[in-house]
C-alpha cells in the first residue's frame, strides 16, 4: 500500500532538485530538503570553523589533543559570540540558495537552508535551548522595497521546528546603504550606529539565552553590534545562527 502511494505521488506530484533540476522521487529525499542525493553531498559545508565566529579554519589548526573547540586568532581575545553556527560556506551552491531566498523570495530554498541549519544546531542545543530568537532587522525602507526580511523567514521556520519564540521587535535598524556594496572597513563603520534598542528600557534579559538569526555572516560587523546591544541589556549566552559564512578575515 505504501509503495503504491509513493509511486502515485511520484507520477502526480514530481519534484525537482533546486540545484540541478533533476527529478526527485518521494522515497529518495527528505520532502523538506528539495535536493537530490548528489547535490546534497556536494554542498560546500563549513566543516572546520571557529567555535565563536564560524570562520573557516585551515586543517592544521584543528588539534583535538589541545582543545575541544577551535578558535580563530581574532576570537581568542575578542570572541564574536558564545557560539556561532553557519553550516555552509558562502560559495557555490550555498551562495546560490541564499541568493534565491534573499532576492527571489525562494521559499523552497529557505526551507532547504533551514533544514541544513537545524542539522548542525539541534545536536548542539540538546541540553540548553535559547529563550529567544532574534532575527537581524532590515531598515524600514529596505523592508518596504523587498516586502519581506529573509532573516525573519529563517527565524520563523526555526522557531516552528524548535518551539522557540521569536523576538523581532527588540532592535531596530536605521536607514543606510546596502552592505553588499561596501568594503569590510566601511561595513564596520556603518553598523556602529545602525542598530538601536527598541525594547522596554528596563526589560530584564538577565541570564537570557539569545540566538541572533541572520542569512549570511561576512565580516561579522552586524552580528558584533547586535551581540553588544543585547549584552548591554543583560543577556547571558548569545549565539549567532546563520545559513552561510563568507571567508572574510576577522570574523
Amino acid at each position: 500500500m505504501q509503495r503504491n502511494l509513493t509511486k502515485m505521488l511520484n507520477i502526480l506530484l514530481p519534484s525537482h532538485c533546486l540545484l540541478c533540476e533533476r527529478t526527485i522521487f518521494v522515497d529518495q529525499s527528505d520532502p523538506q530538503d528539495h535536493l537530490c542525493s548528489q547535490c546534497r553531498l556536494a554542498l560546500p559545508l563549513n566543516v572546520h570553523a571557529c567555535h565563536h565566529c564560524a570562520l573557516p579554519l585551515p586543517p592544521r589548526s584543528l588539534d583535538s589533543s589541545k582543545s575541544v573547540h577551535s578558535t580563530c586568532g581574532a576570537c581568542i581575545t575578542q570572541p564574536l559570540a558564545d557560539r556561532t553556527f553557519a553550516p555552509l560556506l558562502h560559495q557555490g551552491a550555498g551562495a546560490y540558495l541564499l541568493h534565491r531566498l534573499k532576492f527571489n523570495r525562494g521559499e523552497a530554498e529557505g526551507r532547504t537552508l533551514v533544514q541544513i541549519m537545524l542539522t548542525q544546531i539541534r545536536p548542539q542545543i540538546a541540553e540548553a535551548r535559547p529563550d529567544l530568537l532574534l532575527p537581524v532587522p532590515l531598515n524600514y525602507w529596505s523592508l518596504v522595497r523587498r516586502v519581506f526580511n529573509q532573516s525573519s523567514l529563517l527565524a520563523a521556520a526555526i522557531s516552528k521546528a524548535l518551539r522557540i519564540p521569536v523576538a523581532d521587535k527588540l532592535i531596530a535598524r536605521r536607514r543606510g546603504p546596502a552592505q553588499r556594496t561596501l568594503s569590510r572597513v566601511q561595513r564596520q563603520q556603518l553598523v556602529k550606529h545602525s542598530f538601536v534598542w527598541r525594547g522596554q528600557p528596563k526589560q530584564d534579559l538577565r541570564n537570557t539565552y539569545i540566538a541572533i538569526v541572520d542569512d549570511v555572516l561576512t565580516t561579522g560587523a552586524t552580528a558584533q553590534q547586535i551581540v553588544r546591544i543585547v549584552r548591554q541589556q543583560g543577556a547571558g549566552r548569545v549565539d549567532v545562527w546563520c545559513a552561510t559564512r563568507a571567508e572574510a578575515v576577522g570574523g
